[in-house]
């Protein structure tokens, strides 16, 4: 199969006849047109999530060569567009990861405006639990301490003094603090 060079030079209308076979030079300019449609709504550098592992990816296109779309999993990329272009040498590695949008400005990211393609490790928003509530029985009294809807609350049938008894809360939970997700395959446009 012979590459063509995306192109944005008008079909004339009268070079292509329904009732007749299209020519050589027609079929280039059609692909030339596809060609450079392709480059502006997908150009080096986009990445697409894909249900398809990376040899099914490849047989949908073709197979092209050199690869247009590889698997985002880190492998050099050196003599590529999105090398050149992007001034990098290796693809993404997004195997196993969330992608984010770059802050840009926004100030919600709390690491602030990274450049594209930096890791971010597993971070857990500051937060407590306050203590729990802490019972006792003292001098025939029931009395309840703990921390938490703002501040310290004390319940005494009776008068406390100090507390014996304390409650730890256990860590519980898994591996990571994810949302709920469907693992798909991500690819990249390196040519």
């Amino acid at each position: 199969m012979t590459d063509v060079a995306p192109s944005f030079v008008p079909i004339q209308a009268e070079s292509i006849s329904f009732d007749q076979p299209v020519g050589e030079s027609a079929q280039f300019a059609i692909a030339g047109v596809c060609n450079a449609f392709l480059q502006v709504l997908l150009p080096v550098g986009s990445i697409i999530n894909s249900m398809l592992t990376e040899a099914q990816f490849q047989t949908q296109l073709g197979n092209p060569s050199p690869a247009t779309w590889i698997l985002s999993d880190g492998r050099n990329v050196v003599g590529s567009a999105y090398a050149q272009v992007a001034g990098v040498t290796n693809a993404p590695d997004l195997r196993g990861l969330f992608q984010r949008g770059k802050d840009n400005g926004r100030g919600l990211d709390p690491n602030g405006n990274l450049p594209l393609g930096t890791f971010e490790p597993d971070q857990f928003a500051s937060h407590g639990h306050g203590t729990a509530p802490v019972v006792a029985v003292n001098g025939g009294n029931l009395v309840i301490n703990g921390t938490g809807g703002g501040g310290n609350w004390n319940v005494t049938n009776g008068v406390a003094s100090g507390d014996p008894f304390g409650v730890t809360v256990a860590a519980a939970g898994s591996a990571e603090t994810t949302v709920k997700a469907v693992v798909v395959n991500s690819f990249i446009r390196i040519n």
